[in-house]
């Protein structure tokens, strides 16, 4: 029987009036905790995290004014 493997994408950009420096701040923080408390993988290149864990990855781009 075939099964579909292929994970669902999804995408969101959310608008913010915080500024790159202060978004990327807030975005460490979160990947942080959720680091601890689902064992993901984290990397950072640039202004964009790439995140992983076991049935799941994505990635967080942090702009001037929304993050995607």
């Amino acid at each position: 029987m075939f099964r579909n493997t292929r994970m669902t994408q999804i995408s969101v950009e959310r608008k913010h009036t915080l500024g790159r420096d202060a978004a990327r701040a807030k975005a460490q923080a979160l990947v942080d905790r959720l680091s601890r408390e689902y064992d993901l993988k984290a990397s950072w290149d640039g202004d964009r995290v790439d995140v992983a864990r076991s049935g799941a990855n994505g990635s967080v781009h942090i702009g001037q004014d929304s993050i995607r």
